[in-house]
């Protein structure tokens, strides 16, 4: 669970977005809309530590986040392609990995199945689209089993129907108790929970 407490984010001297208090809890998929500009990219930041402007606690499993260590509870994936266009899509989904489990292999293996990638697994990756370039991310990731996944700006990745099939992607992490975090320009389907951002706070819907 990660408990928001009195949280303050600062762009220079203004004030982006206030948070009294927001509970996300482990096991569910949660959707933040906000228009441009609204401080829901700084929010994702902050919470997987790599921004720092800011006032208030951020607490994972009831202990304060330790930014030193930030990647030991989050994995982020943002509108950046964090791959290797020269390698292959099978090289991609191992990078974080010198050796992989027979089970490991076999969950990826059905999740790229379910992402229409089993027939590309020998391709390299910068011939195939950006929207199979940010499923790949989103396969490494959810494997990963983080304590909080963070997808920036969800919306610009896929279109409808493959916005279906990652979140079915990400509910392999959720059904293991991780936390998925996403943020959007416009309101989607398929989460267990969704806030918006208004006048600078965050609001349930």
């Amino acid at each position: 669970m990660i408990q928001i407490e009195n949280l303050i984010l600062n762009r220079q001297k203004d004030i982006i977005l206030t948070i009294e208090n927001l509970k996300l809890d482990k096991g569910r998929k949660i959707l933040l809309v906000g228009d441009n500009d609204s401080g829901k990219s700084i929010l994702i930041k902050t919470l997987h530590g790599s921004y720092h402007h800011f006032k208030g606690n951020i607490l994972f499993n009831d202990r304060a986040r330790l930014f030193p260590r930030k990647k030991e509870h989050s994995l982020l994936v943002d509108n950046t392609c964090q791959v290797l266009n020269d390698e292959n899509v099978w090289k991609n989904l191992t990078l974080p990995w010198s050796e992989i489990s027979a089970t490991r292999k076999q969950k990826m293996l059905d999740l790229c199945k379910i992402a229409g990638l089993q027939e590309n697994l020998s391709i390299k990756l910068g011939l195939l689209s950006f929207s199979a370039q940010k499923m790949v991310e989103l396969i490494r990731a959810a494997v990963q089993l983080p304590l909080l996944l963070l997808l920036d700006d969800f919306d610009n990745y896929f279109d409808a129907k493959k916005e279906e099939i990652a979140l079915e992607i990400c509910n392999y992490a959720v059904n293991s108790g991780s936390t998925v975090l996403a943020t959007s320009k416009r309101l989607l389907t398929g989460f267990d929970q969704t806030f918006r951002i208004q006048n600078n706070r965050v609001v349930s819907l």
